[in-house]
């Protein structure tokens, strides 16, 4: 007995030793992909296969939500196209013509699943799918989600239409900073008004949705987000909840059935609210390096602007501090400057970003080498100029000390007579013949 019981933990012990990177903590989920991801920070706390490209089905809805939101309000009325009546799969049954509330098209898209409202809202946002789509991949694009390609609202089945466990948290992740998105996908039930086209403006129908995401129900904390199938996709999923002032975010995808879709759902929240405590990783005013200040006394010593703080675990990805500092940094530099940035990376890709600010002063070097040049410039300015003014001056004619006065040539010298020799006995000398 002794001897079973010790030899399965020597080779377990044996595997530990050989594989020192594995870690027996996370949960074993029967999805393919999966991904955990702290909703605040965007720290992965546990994944599997999250960067392998896989069909989205209705999760795409977040993102399309999130496209219909950033670029209208939610009075806003839309005409439904005669193009939505074509989507086929699941629907609220919208008739060409019909009028709503773009706020009751995002709750039939989000509660519902409707294809035909997201037909219609990208025709309200864009004039068209194919447009909307290029919206849809610019958004995603702008939160890291660079391994997906989009092709339409709904995520009906398309080979170019993929994502990644990873992109869609991402995306996720900036759906939940708009209040209004957050709003929505939280809501279990909802009313919804349709102006349907017709004689004597139309008829007015009400229509009640159910959230097809049962975790809202008997998840604690659950704070919803969005199911979907299509046969390529299997079951997909985006589930997030909160508790206290941690919010996370699950995404599994490719699940064989919506019972392990549930449990694997669960298991990842539930992991993630258990098995992580708060780390403080970056503290404010924690010390990064120095760097080179041109002309300056001194190196510049910097430090964080403000604090950084994960979910620290056993089995979780190590997330390296990488600093990188601005060049051509000149003097004077001022504690408190910004010098550069605190990249944290995680699984090779960049999960935040704090600011590098100088820790103290550096004040500019005096140097006499530029106080030298610059009296030499001078001097030479000067000599230039006398040597320049000498030159004018011989070149330029006299003028009449009184200024304004016209110079007149001088007249010639009068001829002197010439003299006469005087002769020997003047006439008038006094002297007898």
């Amino acid at each position: 007995m002794r001897t079973r019981t010790i030899l399965p933990c020597l080779i377990a012990a044996l595997v530990f030793a050989l594989n020192p990177g594995m870690s027996f903590a996370g949960p074993r989920l029967s999805a393919p992909r999966y991904v955990l991801m702290d909703a605040s920070t965007g720290q992965v706390l546990y994944e599997s296969n999250c960067r392998e490209r896989a069909y989205p089905a209705s999760t795409t809805k977040i993102l399309t939500a999130l496209v219909v939101l950033s670029n209208s309000e939610l009075n806003d009325r839309l005409t439904v196209p005669e193009e939505a009546k074509k989507a086929g799969g699941s629907q609220v049954y919208l008739t060409p013509g019909s009028q709503m509330s773009v706020e009751d098209a995002l709750y039939a898209l989000m509660l519902s699943s409707a294809n035909d409202a997201a037909v219609a809202l990208a025709h309200k946002v864009s004039g068209g799918i194919e447009a909307f789509a290029k919206q849809m991949n610019e958004a995603a694009r702008n939160v890291g989600a660079t391994g997906s390609n989009f092709t339409n609202p709904h995520g009906l089945p398309d080979d170019n239409h993929y994502t990644t466990a990873l992109d869609l948290a991402l995306v996720s992740r900036a759906a939940l900073k708009v209040a209004a998105f957050g709003r929505i996908a939280a809501t279990q039930t909802r009313e919804i008004m349709i102006n349907a086209p017709g004689g004597n403006g139309g008829s007015l129908r009400k229509e009640t949705l159910t959230n097809h995401n049962r975790m809202l129900w008997w998840y604690d904390g659950c704070t919803g987000m969005k199911t979907g199938f299509t046969q390529q996709s299997l079951h997909t999923m985006v589930t997030s909840a909160q508790r206290g002032d941690r919010e996370l975010i699950a995404v599994v995808l490719g699940s064989d059935s919506s019972t392990t879709l549930w449990r694997d759902a669960e298991a990842l929240l539930d992991y993630g609210f258990s098995g992580f405590a708060p780390k403080e990783l970056v503290k404010p005013g924690q010390p990064l390096g120095e760097v080179e200040v041109e002309r300056g006394k001194a190196k510049a010593a910097g430090s964080s602007a403000a604090g950084f703080t994960v979910l620290d675990g056993e089995g979780r990805p190590e997330i390296t501090l990488k600093p990188t500092f601005d060049s051509g940094l000149k003097a004077p530099v001022k504690a408190g400057q910004k010098i550069g940035v605190l990249s944290l990376v995680q699984a090779g890709r960049e999960i935040a970003r704090v600011d590098i600010v100088a820790a103290r002063d550096v004040e500019r070097e005096f140097s006499v080498t530029p106080i030298l040049y610059g009296a030499a410039a001078v001097a030479g300015l000067v000599l230039l100029v006398i040597i320049v003014a000498g030159a004018s001056r011989r070149r330029r004619p006299r003028s009449s000390r009184y200024p304004g006065a016209v110079r007149r040539a001088r007249p010639p010298r009068p001829l002197r007579p010439a003299r006469r020799r005087p002769s020997r006995y003047p006439v008038d000398s006094g002297r007898g013949t």
